[in-house]
């Protein structure tokens, strides 16, 4: 696979597996956009591990190899034969960010957040800090910006992004759940009562709307923070744009819950477009 074919199939991977990313990444300079569909494809490819892997024990192998992976791609000596990788390391290389600072990121995806975390406790902001917040901080970087630069912002925005991917999230992930303690524990933890019955229970449903209210509320952070920010280094932040749509979204259905709560390709387009922080 040539270099070219690389970076089409990490570009189409990111199309498939996290659309609202891949459409963001059209707006940024076309010198930063294979950066961007890496770290994006990087980050689609870690976030499914806990959905595909049962055991803890072969998920951490999975986990382990990426960990292996970034530090050969990363040294550029020999490709590791997956694109993703190959094409993640290069970026890291380009960047001068070592293998050892997605460790963090990483070990996070050792958990689905969804089952094991607590709404909004401090393991979730955690968990959005490394994984979201993460994503908007590298973002940010590979568009020029200094880490410390941008910090705050994406800290806000990475809350305010990770809870409304989650709330948007529950009901495919209740559906597939297994039986017993961990199915109770992914509905006390996503309130997403209507995906199991038809009736809804005000307590569960409550839960989810605290998460579409903290987002709301770390949205409103994320703005003056963003705002501050050099209009080239905003463009890491413009997922943020599909916040408040798909917020609205969920609450225009009263349940948060449906699989359906997306919002219209031409508008989810239009608000990239358009947004300003």
């Amino acid at each position: 696979m040539n270099e070219a074919e690389l970076h089409q199939t990490v570009r189409q991977m990111v199309r498939t597996e996290d659309p609202d990313r891949y459409l963001s990444a059209l707006f940024a300079p076309k010198e930063a956009r294979d950066d961007l569909f890496a770290l994006y494809a990087f980050n689609a490819e870690i976030a499914r591990i806990p959905e595909e892997v049962s055991e803890m024990p072969l998920a951490e192998i999975r986990l382990q190899w990426w960990r292996d992976a970034l530090v050969v791609a990363r040294a550029g000596e020999e490709k590791t034969g997956h694109p993703v990788a190959d094409a993640f390391g290069e970026t890291l290389r380009k960047h001068d960010i070592a293998p050892e600072r997605l460790a963090p990121m990483i070990d996070a995806r050792r958990v689905d957040a969804m089952e094991q975390i607590e709404p909004y406790s401090a393991g979730l902001i955690a968990f959005l800090d490394n994984t979201a917040g993460e994503v908007f901080t590298l973002a940010a970087e590979f568009l020029g910006a200094g880490k410390s630069q941008v910090e705050l912002a994406a800290r806000s925005a990475g809350r305010a992004y990770g809870l409304t991917g989650l709330a948007r999230a529950v009901c495919a992930h209740v559906r597939r759940g297994g039986e017993g303690e961990q199915r109770a524990q992914a509905v006390a933890v996503s309130g997403a009562s209507q995906a199991l019955e038809e009736k809804p229970d005000p307590e569960m449903l409550g839960l989810i709307a605290e998460m579409r209210r903290q987002a709301r509320t770390e949205l409103r952070r994320a703005r003056p923070a963003i705002r501050a920010l050099p209009s080239d280094i905003q463009l890491a932040f413009q997922p943020l744009s599909l916040v408040a749509p798909y917020l609205n979204a969920m609450e225009s259905r009263r349940e948060g819950s449906r699989a359906g709560s997306g919002i219209n390709p031409l508008y989810r387009l239009w608000r990239l477009a358009s947004w300003r922080a």
